[in-house]
């Protein structure tokens, strides 16, 4: 009996210590599983912080190479603004305030950059005059309109003198195209401005002058002429046959100053810039010339590729044609020929060329034929005084063009000049 008693007491005494051994297993098993997941969202923690890490070391290396290139740019663009000694080169933001001023901008205007920088307005460069008519603002409305305006202004210096210059503003704006600011680049050009009135001053001198010249050796040229046809008259007859050659010849050297001093006066007039401007359709323009020169039925005239229709001026650019279409038919070896008038583009200009196939010119006088009164034949009939070529060479680059010629003796000569398509006031 006392034995099964035992014996139950150990079974009951195991069975509590299976369960306590059961439960503990359980706890130690959550235990070890909470663990876990707490290893795991720690883990998970550690691999975003690492991403996190990597991402901003990249950036920080990203911004570390942007630094250098902006300090390598801002130090290029430093000795840029430094170097431009001749040249003002200012930057403004929106509202205009100064943030860059350069050492050409302190040499034209006399402000350090410690003065105007954050401190100074750009309107404060203008004289007060172009503030108060409105043009100063008229031009930096021009500049918002169009991201770009030139113009010439009288600027303001630090002392209270003012200076001639040619002024550029651009329009400054960001990478997504929104305006931040200006960009100011302009130069002194007051002496330029100087020579340019002195130089219209001289050629109005000289053009008086041409006239007076003209005046006053036509007139004893005409009594000359008049006198030698008077003994014509008067002797008819009478006098001996080397007489009447002496007469003759007079009569030829007498036209042939004529001629001369009319050159004169056309040379000085020519390459005046009127900006007299109309539409002028090269096609009807030649015709005209044409029905003037009115060339001998042997020569034929014939038109290239299609010519242009464009704003320019009229006259000069008729003397120019005149002139080369009147020396083809002059300058031409046979009672016969064919001259050839075309137009190509290039660039800002049409290319215009007058062809003939008449004696040709030897390369050596190239140059030559370009130079008042310089011809290459001896002519006493005052029919070629050298003026001609010397003319249109003057009228194509006045306009900003050039004329040249290319020739083989014996194979004709074509003449080239260049007319700009858009004329710019130089007013």
């Amino acid at each position: 009996m006392n034995d099964i008693v035992l014996l139950k007491h150990w079974i009951e005494r195991e069975r509590r210590a299976r369960k306590e051994a059961e439960r503990i297993g359980e706890e130690k098993i959550t235990e070890l599983f909470n663990l876990n997941c707490d290893l795991e969202v720690s883990l998970n923690l550690q691999k975003r912080m690492y991403a996190e890490l990597e991402h901003r070391n990249r950036e920080i290396k990203i911004q570390k190479v942007k630094i250098e290139h902006e300090s390598y740019d801002k130090s290029i663009l430093t000795n840029i603004l430094d170097s431009s000694i001749a040249y003002s080169i200012i930057a403004a933001d929106l509202d205009g305030t100064i943030i860059i001023w350069n050492k050409g901008a302190f040499n034209n205007y006399g402000y350090t950059a410690e003065e105007m920088v954050g401190k100074k307005n750009i309107k404060s460069l203008h004289v007060p005059e172009d503030i108060q008519s409105g043009r100063a603002q008229k031009f930096l409305n021009a500049v918002n309109q169009h991201a770009i305006a030139e113009e010439i202004f009288e600027r303001l210096r630090k002392d209270g003198s003012t200076f001639t210059a040619s002024v550029v503003i651009t329009l400054r704006k960001n990478n997504a195209n929104h305006p931040i600011g200006y960009v100011i680049i302009s130069k002194d050009i007051t002496e330029r401005k100087l020579l340019e009135e002195q130089l219209i001053k001289s050629n109005k001198e000289l053009e008086q002058f041409a006239h007076i010249i003209s005046h006053d050796l036509k007139s004893p040229l005409r009594a000359i002429a008049n006198l030698s046809s008077w003994i014509m008259e008067d002797c008819a007859g009478k006098l001996t046959e080397e007489s009447n050659k002496h007469l003759y010849l007079l009569n030829q050297r007498v036209n042939r100053m004529a001629a001369l001093i009319d050159g004169v006066l056309k040379y000085s007039q020519a390459g005046r810039i009127n900006l007299d401007l109309s539409i002028v359709d090269i096609k009807k323009l030649l015709q005209e010339i044409i029905d003037t020169l009115h060339p001998p039925q042997t020569f034929t005239i014939r038109y290239g590729t299609p010519f242009p229709v464009f704003k320019a001026e009229k006259i000069p650019l008729t003397q120019v044609f005149t002139n080369l279409i009147e020396n083809s038919i002059k300058h031409h070896h046979k009672n016969y020929g064919i001259i050839e008038v075309g137009a190509t583009e290039r660039d800002g200009f049409y290319e215009f060329y007058v062809k003939d196939n008449g004696p040709g010119i030897d390369p050596e006088y190239f140059d030559k034929i370009f130079e008042i009164f310089q011809t290459l034949e001896a002519d006493t009939s005052g029919n070629n005084t050298g003026v001609g070529l010397s003319i249109v060479k003057k009228i194509v680059e006045s306009q900003g063009g050039s004329v040249w010629v290319q020739s083989k003796v014996g194979e004709g000569s074509t003449f080239y000049f260049t007319w700009a398509k858009q004329v710019k006031d130089n007013s």
